[in-house]
């Protein structure tokens, strides 16, 4: 048997009959694996064959017929091939097509994946939330409110029927065989404008409301709406927005829920994972949110030390709430060196910053019962004393 002729079985007896994916998508995706090892005989085909067809994925080239310029698949690409090949020869061994796979050798996996980057840092900001709205055609525009409202997927959304709406008020259910998991989940409707935009998509040309079993996203007659991605492309050609893509309102969705002190197990429900991973590549933070996070060990502790400038005069910078043990010379010279920068040498000398190449340490008898513990750094290139404290607080 051809490993053409498998591919027809697997699809067939695999991927059509539970109903796994469409027949256009299985055919795109094996699409260029059965270019490759079409005329083959599938017991003919070994490791070699295979790491062979890998590194033919990485050449650039035309990836479809649409495109006009050479492109190279991303890793992830690459690993959705290898990874559909996998368990077409695994399945292949359980019904006995063939006595192993050529990808596996006992327990050991012979093709690994490549490495990747699954996590993308794309947000979308405030302006572009609103130039997205101010430009985009009327039937775009409330997909693109229920996307970044709700989180759903594209295929989700466009399935949405009355019935899902209208069978829990507040709620939209997202039945199992729309969603990717397969499983049905319930999604608020969390904001003003969401509930906005379904009373304005429920009224028909006559001003009536819509039949349960009509789609949610259809016309005035009835008629479904589509997404088409060159009206997107449009869109954020009009807009001035690049690298914008529909998935990532989901994204920002997810993102806005942990900014605002959202469990991820809450958010994991919400977005319709079967894993916390996941979902943990769908929260990117904005680099003022992690600053203001880094803020928070700000403590009413502080040390004075010398003054860059004239080398004489305190200034007090803030510490960590971390303080020395009383009494303890060893501790206390430990915690002084670690907050300055110096790693003390038995001996008391040491490689200093750059305006006091060595210091030499010691304690100041003149701090003694004082309530601040203190010691006396000299520095041998300037050849002027300064004072590092503690404030006893």
């Amino acid at each position: 048997m051809t490993f053409d002729a498998f591919a027809e079985v697997y699809i067939s007896r695999y991927v059509v009959a539970r109903d796994l994916a469409p027949a256009d998508t299985i055919d795109c995706r094996m699409a260029p694996i059965r270019r490759y090892f079409g005329k083959k005989l599938l017991g003919d085909i070994r490791q070699a064959d295979i790491e062979d067809f890998i590194t033919e994925l990485k050449k650039p080239g035309r990836l479809t017929e649409h495109q006009k310029a050479d492109r190279v698949r991303r890793p992830a690409t690459i690993n959705r091939y290898v990874s559909l090949l996998r368990h077409m020869f695994n399945w292949a061994v359980g019904l006995e097509y063939l006595d192993r796979s050529p990808m596996r050798r006992g327990n050991v996996n012979l093709i690994l994946g490549e490495r990747e980057d699954s996590r993308r840092h794309r947000r979308v900001s405030a302006d572009e939330e609103q130039r997205l709205f101010q430009h985009a055609p009327q039937d775009l525009r409330p997909m693109i409110v229920v996307a970044l409202d709700s989180g759903m997927r594209r295929g989700e959304v466009l399935a949405l029927r009355w019935s899902d709406v209208d069978e829990r008020p507040g709620w939209i259910r997202v039945r199992g065989e729309t969603a990717k998991s397969g499983r049905t989940r319930w999604v608020p409707v969390s904001t003003t404008r969401f509930q906005a935009v379904l009373d304005y998509l429920r009224l028909d040309a006559e001003g009536q409301g819509k039949q349960p079993e009509t789609l949610v996203f259809s016309n005035e007659a009835g008629e479904p709406l589509s997404y088409q991605r060159k009206v997107w492309v449009r869109l954020l050609r009009q807009t001035g927005i690049s690298d914008l893509r529909w998935h990532d309102l989901r994204r920002e969705y997810a993102s806005r829920l942990v900014e605002h002190g959202v469990p991820l197990s809450q958010v994991r429900d919400l977005l319709g994972h079967a894993s916390i991973t996941t979902t943990e590549r769908y929260d990117n933070q904005k680099p003022e949110a992690l600053q203001e996070a880094a803020k928070l060990l700000e403590t009413d502790d502080s040390l004075k030390i010398p003054s860059r400038s004239d080398g004489q005069s305190l200034v007090e910078a803030r510490l960590p709430s971390t303080k020395p043990t009383p009494g303890c010379r060893r501790d206390w010279k430990r915690e002084v060196g670690w907050v300055t920068g110096f790693e003390h040498a038995t001996s008391g000398a040491t490689e200093g910053p750059a305006d006091a190449s060595r210091v030499r340490c010691g304690w100041d008898a003149s701090l003694s019962g004082t309530g601040t513990r203190a010691f006396r750094v000299e520095s041998l290139r300037h050849a002027r004393p300064c004072r590092w404290a503690l404030t006893s607080g």
